[in-house]
């Protein structure tokens, strides 16, 4: 087994783009005598076998692959590059284009609520005023109460409803 003043001398330095397959196994070796060196040789070499056979796994996220990907498309298939090119921006023009009704639909959704909701309280609200005019004052008092009472539930639940989508929001940044 080197001392560790023979290890520091012959050590490579490795670089987090350096692929595992790439990395002889004697230097895997060393690295683990440096970091565990109470292992025995057998165990040594047995954890450096684990390590090589380790599948190294990448996430990206984003309608492209990394460069390195997209050259490895291209060697595989010539057109390939420009077809997730092409495609990626098939999919943007898509996405935009569904955006571009969405938005506009939801908007009109959410403006009709409120005013069907309103015309639906001032009415209710109306009918107990006739109601008390007709000395029916138990009816239309409760009848002025419950719809005060739904409309201004129905105003602090879109409140709260809103506050979770902009701390759902602020999560995700």
């Amino acid at each position: 087994m080197p001392s560790k003043k023979e290890s520091n001398s012959k050590e490579k330095n490795l670089t987090p783009k350096e692929k595992i397959e790439d990395i002889p196994a004697e230097v895997i070796e060393e690295k683990i005598r440096i970091i565990a060196p109470q292992l025995k040789e057998a165990q040594v070499k047995k954890v450096a076998q684990m390590v090589s056979y380790s599948v190294k796994s990448m996430i990206y996220s984003g309608p492209l692959p990394p460069p390195e990907d997209f050259k490895k498309y291209e060697e595989v298939l010539p057109t390939a590059a420009e077809r997730i090119l092409s495609m990626t921006e098939r999919q943007s023009a898509h996405r935009q284009s569904i955006e571009k009704i969405i938005f506009p639909a939801e908007i009109k959704k959410s403006y009709l609520g409120m005013i069907l909701g309103f015309i639906m309280g001032m009415t209710a609200i109306s009918y107990g005023f006739v109601l008390l005019l007709k000395n029916k004052d138990a009816a239309g008092l409760s009848t002025i109460i419950v719809a005060l009472v739904s409309l201004v539930s129905v105003f602090i639940i879109g409140i709260g409803r809103q506050k979770q989508r902009e701390r759902k929001h602020e999560n995700l940044k």
